[in-house]
């Protein structure tokens, strides 16, 4: 990593200003007019990167570095891309910089790097909201082991939690699209990596419940959320469950907005949104 080469283009540029405060460098070279050439802003960014994340070795993609600072204007400042906090943000980089899927892969693969609170829950939610102990009962009397389909599953620790608990009763899967399945080993769940966007890989009716925590911020459009809804409902069995959560302000828009978009497909209950397939 060449930060004595960064520190001298602050420096021919006059900006006194430490790597380390990676904030207040891209806000002067803002307030300089970014006069940088591309080559130069990617030595800068290539350093301040490894300050902020020097205790991971997770490095973005040459040609998803270059997009990003081609296109640095529309995240004022670059400092954003640095927190890589928010999944809002990752979205807005994939539809406004035209990432193929491998660099939409590697920012995806970087965001759960470093920001792993962002993408785990715990199993008990899904229980508590529910009441999974008697939906499994019921439907597991009907149809033996319950197939349930975690919906952005992360590192699977979810659907791992309920299969470990209702292992007679549970068949898991889980879809992500920044997962490898290949390093995945458990007996009772099936990671598969997809992309959302182009629907679900999985034949009509396969499911008895499927949930989903905080994905459809994921899109940016109610195009898309809606295509969405609608595979899963199609891929839920009839009377199949599908329950996700969100915080209140976007559940009460998706019962005003989405919801009346599909109701001849399903009826809705109450907090959280829990679609039961008609």
């Amino acid at each position: 990593m060449n930060l004595s080469r960064a520190a001298s283009i602050l420096a021919r540029y006059d900006i006194k200003k430490p790597l380390e405060r990676y904030r207040d460098v891209y806000r002067a070279i803002e307030r300089l007019g970014d006069s940088l050439s591309e080559e130069e802003h990617l030595v800068l960014f290539d350093a301040l990167w490894f300050m902020k994340h020097r205790d991971n070795s997770f490095a973005l993609p040459e040609s998803l570095k270059l997009k990003l600072i081609k296109h640095r204007k529309i995240f004022s400042p670059l400092s954003e891309i640095l927190e890589i906090h928010a999944p809002h943000l990752i979205t807005l980089i994939i539809e406004l910089c035209d990432l193929s899927e491998s660099e939409q892969a590697a920012l995806w693969q970087a965001f759960h790097i470093i920001s792993p609170e962002s993408c785990s829950r715990e199993a008990t939610t899904i229980e508590k909201n529910l009441k999974l102990d008697n939906f499994i009962m019921k439907k597991s009397s009907s149809y033996g082991k319950i197939k349930v389909l975690d919906i952005g599953c992360g590192r699977g620790w979810t659907i791992i939690g309920l299969v470990d608990k209702y292992l007679e009763k549970i068949v898991g899967f889980g879809v992500d699209f920044n997962i490898d399945p290949s390093t995945f080993r458990h007996p009772g769940v099936k990671l598969t990596q997809v992309n959302l966007a182009n629907g679900l890989p999985f034949l009509e009716g396969s499911f008895d419940l499927a949930y989903s925590y905080q994905v459809f911020r994921y899109f940016t459009k109610k195009e898309g959320i809606v295509s969405l809804l609608k595979d899963i409902l199609r891929v839920l069995r009839k009377e199949g469950v599908f329950v996700f959560e969100d915080d209140k302000k976007s559940l009460d828009w998706y019962k005003s907005e989405i919801f009346p978009q599909i109701s001849s497909q399903c009826e809705l209950s109450d907090h959280p949104m829990t679609l039961i397939k008609k």
